[in-house]
């Protein structure tokens, strides 16, 4: 498995470029406004001290996973456990939250919830955002919702239940999705069916943002599938995220993202 991992890394480093190769001016302005964002906002410091809280609760919980999960199951995982191994890390939520500040989309739908710092990290990005968030779990679910209430997040909604059942009553009363973030069921299966639903409530301005899009072969396998669609304008790989573009006035391209940092010769120098 770790190989495996190894294994894709390396073939998304060998194709990765960095901001100075790109020639999309909509791509340049994504990468300087949403994934090189060096800013700290007034929120982060906030957000993260309720990381800690999590990470320093010891508290047992029962949970009902629905998904692919974590890969070192817990018969009775506790709130840190949960918290290092299946909460976004700090970067990922910040690129989360530039990216709901920077196209301030109306609505959101989050597909897993966890224990709810992500969705958490978007409503402090546009309390005007209407967020909503399913999990499955239904401990981590009422966890969750303690959080929001515990910081006033009313523009997140919380939903318990599988995706299955939740998704299509969300999409019946907000048939208009303007971004749409899973982080749920790590497996080709359930990563084409929930994009698949969510395909036809979507408009030529949403986005989708896959997470861990190389967590394993089948789900590499689902994000080739997704950028091979015909409504997909444009995709750009992250390795940790997989944002997908609508618009069909976009030039088609697959790109694929790296900091310049981890690539310092490629600086455009050089071809």
């Amino acid at each position: 498995m770790i190989v495996d991992q190894i294994l894709r890394y390396w073939e998304y480093y060998r194709k990765a470029d960095t901001v100075y190769n790109v020639h999309s001016p909509f791509i340049y302005d994504f990468i300087n406004n949403v994934l090189d964002v060096r800013k700290n906002y007034y929120a982060f410091n906030a957000l993260e001290h309720e990381r800690r809280m999590l990470l320093a609760n010891s508290s047992a919980v029962q949970i009902v996973d629905h998904g692919a999960g974590s890969r070192k199951k817990e018969k009775m995982p506790t709130i840190a456990s949960i918290a290092k191994k299946v909460v976004s890390p700090p970067a990922k939520c910040r690129t989360l939250f530039n990216l709901v500040n920077y196209f301030r989309p109306p609505t959101i739908i989050e597909l897993g919830t966890s224990l709810g710092l992500s969705a958490l990290y978007m409503s402090r990005a546009n309390q005007a955002t209407q967020i909503h968030t399913i999990e499955g779990a239904p401990e981590i679910h009422r966890l969750a919702r303690l959080l929001f209430e515990k910081n006033h997040a009313y523009n997140i909604h919380a939903y318990k239940g599988t995706f299955a059942e939740q998704l299509p009553l969300i999409l019946s009363s907000n048939p208009v999705v303007d971004l749409a973030y899973i982080d749920g069921h790590h497996n080709y299966e359930a990563t084409i069916s929930n994009f698949n639903t969510l395909l036809p409530h979507l408009h030529k301005n949403s986005i989708v943002v896959l997470d861990d899009i190389y967590w394993s072969a089948p789900m590499a396998r689902a994000w080739n599938e997704i950028k091979a669609l015909p409504q997909v304008a444009m995709t750009i790989d992250t390795f940790d995220y997989g944002f997908v573009f609508f618009n069909p006035d976009m030039e088609k391209q697959h790109f694929v993202y790296i900091d310049y940092l981890k690539k310092p010769w490629r600086i455009g120098l050089f071809g």
